[in-house]
């Protein structure tokens, strides 16, 4: 006979997502008893953990799809808008005036750049040091 206390331990342990299986190994009852209890009692298998009871009611869905939509709405908006201002733009220009004065040709390399060497039009690569490490690495592009 099953005491009222192990029924409501199968309950619980359904509940919770476990198997027939499982509890019946571990309550040490026949599957066909858990089988019983469960539709005794009219249980469905919830698969709710601790911390998401509330993932599964309706009204906090429709809240998230609601935030949802207005996050991308957002976005879509933000993508829409110029990319940069005209004083952003007028100070990455001042900036790059500045670079350019500091490096010359380096900065300025266009497709006219013609290796002495090779006669190769437009490619240009620069030999770049870690101050701290000392790792050498190449980085170049086509102009």
């Amino acid at each position: 006979m099953i005491t009222e206390k192990q029924k409501e331990k199968v309950i619980e342990l359904f509940q919770q997502g476990n198997s027939q299986t499982l509890i019946a190994k571990q309550m040490k009852i026949s599957r066909t008893k858990i089988l019983e209890i469960i539709k005794e009692n009219k249980i469905k298998k919830n698969k709710v953990l601790p911390g998401q009871e509330f993932d599964t009611d309706p009204e906090i869905i429709k809240l998230r799809k609601t935030a949802i939509k207005e996050e991308l709405k957002r976005k879509i908006r933000i993508s829409q808008e110029p990319f940069e201002t005209e004083e952003e733009l007028e100070g990455m220009q001042a900036q790059i005036d500045v670079l350019q004065s500091r490096f010359g040709k380096l900065l300025a390399a266009d497709n006219t750049y013609e290796c002495g060497n090779c006669g190769i039009i437009g490619k240009v690569s620069i030999n770049l040091k870690c101050n701290r490490c000392h790792q050498e690495t190449w980085w170049g592009w086509q102009v």
